[in-house]
């Protein structure tokens, strides 16, 4: 919810795509970034248009950004994104062992989402390794020269390496 909405809130011309395993989860933090938008957006100067304030697809007021949510597979076509966000491709272990849904998972991101990125746009994929053939795997397996790799476990349990400052067996 965090991210779009900071990135929005300071770039308020440029679009941001949300996707992940289904149009629910993506629905609830498109609702997540447009409601924090809505609460905070006055500190950078913008707001949620309100003729564009749907949970999956809204609008930057007087700009030309704003923010689609949908899920794996759902329609991204003719839409483009200045970031791209990738949130948990997959629902579960049972998806991550059928070879079948992890290449329609690298299929759709190679035919659909990445393809939706503007000149300069970013994408940002977060996901538990469920395999190691998964999206995050085969992303950096195949474009690993393009992609920047933030591991973060679930519980530190280094503090002198940890990348978030976490104490010792902290969450």
């Amino acid at each position: 919810r965090y991210l779009p909405a900071w990135y929005l809130a300071t770039n308020p011309d440029k679009r941001v795509i949300l996707t992940g395993y289904g149009d629910d989860l993506t629905r609830a933090w498109g609702r997540k970034a447009r409601d924090l938008l809505e609460e905070h957006g006055h500190l950078f100067g913008v707001r949620v248009s309100d003729a564009s304030a749907a949970a999956d697809a809204w609008d930057i007021a007087g700009h030309e950004g704003g923010m689609l949510a949908a899920g794996v597979g759902g329609p991204l076509t003719g839409k483009g994104a200045d970031l791209l966000i990738v949130d948990d491709p997959v629902k579960n272990a049972s998806e991550a062992a059928s070879e079948v849904y992890r290449n329609n998972v690298w299929d759709w991101w190679l035919s659909t989402a990445s393809t939706r990125l503007e000149p300069g746009g970013h994408a940002v994929v977060i996901a538990a390794r469920w395999h190691p053939e998964d999206l995050p795997g085969r992303l950096l397996n195949e474009q690993g020269h393009l992609w920047t790799r933030l591991t973060l476990q679930g519980l530190c349990d280094d503090p002198h390496t940890d990348p978030l400052g976490r104490a010792d067996g902290e969450a």
